[in-house]
């Protein structure tokens, strides 16, 4: 994460309850990242999201929004699950700054 604290980056990912989701889904205002295990997203992605894993969060980011501030939120099959903490404080790391999980 380019020599970032990742306490730091983790503390500026916030959270974001599914009724939220949902309601910005429906609206198409949010970016929609699946940090789920090999498997899991050709069976439970959520539609239009894009699947990513920790080791490839360069190319995803290379595909993103040119807006910093674009609202992205990523998820995992829980809200403990490690993946998505740890993609979203990778795009955070790379200032993204609306990153939600």
């Amino acid at each position: 994460m380019s020599g970032r604290d990742p306490e730091l980056t983790t503390a500026r990912v916030t959270p974001i309850s599914r009724q939220e989701l949902l309601a910005k889904m429906g609206e198409g205002a949010v970016i929609l990242v699946d940090a789920q295990a090999d498997g899991w997203y050709e069976r439970e992605h959520l539609p239009g999201a894009r699947r990513t894993c920790v080791h490839d969060v360069d190319e995803l980011a290379a595909t993103l929004s040119d807006d910093r501030s674009a609202e992205i939120v990523v998820y995992c099959w829980s809200e403990t699950c490690d993946a998505s903490a740890r993609v979203s404080a990778h795009l955070a790391g790379r200032g993204y700054t609306n990153v939600r999980r």
